[in-house]
C-alpha cells in the first residue's frame, strides 16, 4: 500500500459504526418526538406491524442470504489487503445496507404507529449491526 492510499479497514470501520450510530441516533430521535410532541395521525396498528414484519424478513435476508456472501479474511491477508477486495467492501456494504434499511422502517413504522413492536425490531437491528461488526465478517 502506497503512503497515499486508503486505509481501506480503516474506512469499512467508519461506514459500519457510522451506519448503525446513525440508526440508533434516529430511533432516539423518533422515540422522544412520539413522546413529547403530539403523535402523527395514528395510522393502522395492522400497518405498523406489517411493517415491523416487513423489517424482520429483511434481517432474516441479511443473516441467512447475504451475510454468507462475506467471505472471511484468509490467515495470510492482512486486514488492509482484506478490505482492499471490492468485492468484499460491496457484499459487506449490501449487508449492512439491508439491516440499516430494516432498522429504519422498524422506526418509522414505531413513529407512525405507536406501538412498541417495530421499536423493538429497530434495537433488534441495531444490534445485530454492531455484533456484525467488520472484525467479526473477516473472520
Amino acid at each position: 500500500m502506497s503512503g497515499n492510499a486508503p486505509d481501506r479497514a480503516l474506512l469499512v470501520r467508519l461506514i459500519h459504526l457510522s451506519l448503525f450510530t446513525g440508526t440508533a441516533l434516529v430511533a432516539v430521535v423518533m422515540f422522544m418526538m412520539r413522546a413529547r410532541m403530539d403523535p402523527p395521525p395514528s395510522v393502522d396498528l395492522t400497518l405498523g406491524l406489517a411493517l415491523a414484519g416487513v423489517a424482520v424478513l429483511g434481517i432474516a435476508i441479511a443473516l441467512t442470504q447475504l451475510r454468507q456472501r462475506v467471505t472471511p479474511r484468509q490467515s495470510s491477508q492482512s486486514p488492509a489487503d482484506y478490505w482492499g477486495d471490492a468485492r468484499i467492501r460491496l457484499a459487506a456494504m449490501i449487508f449492512w445496507a439491508v439491516l440499516e434499511g430494516a432498522g429504519l422502517l422498524g422506526v418509522v413504522a414505531y413513529y407512525l404507529s405507536g406501538s412498541p413492536i417495530p421499536l423493538g425490531v429497530a434495537i433488534l437491528s441495531v444490534i445485530v449491526g454492531f455484533v456484525m461488526r467488520p472484525a467479526v465478517l473477516e473472520g
